[in-house]
């Protein structure tokens, strides 16, 4: 894995999954807010993924959805070993 997230890493891929998920869910209708910015967060980027992470092969993505308001958010920390993952 690269030590930066690029438009070809894993992390940034992570993450347009993730998006174009929550953005068909947003306009189901699932998520409260009037913009998918006031619906959902997704981060997985350096400010998720440690170099150790990167060096053991983990992603690292945190996701919040808005179920009651705006303002409020139910955040998840997701983690999954990529393909780069070194064997124990």
């Amino acid at each position: 894995m690269c030590s930066s997230l690029t438009a070809n890493s894993s992390g940034f891929r992570a993450r347009r999954t993730i998006e174009k998920f929550l953005l068909v869910e947003f306009k189901k209708g699932r998520f409260v807010g009037r913009k998918p910015e006031e619906a959902f967060f997704v981060r997985c980027d350096r400010s998720t993924i440690t170099q150790n992470d990167i060096d053991n092969g983990r992603l690292v993505a945190l996701v919040g959805v808005s179920l009651l308001r705006p303002a409020e958010f139910v955040i998840f920390r997701i983690g999954q070993w990529t393909a780069d993952r070194k064997p124990d």
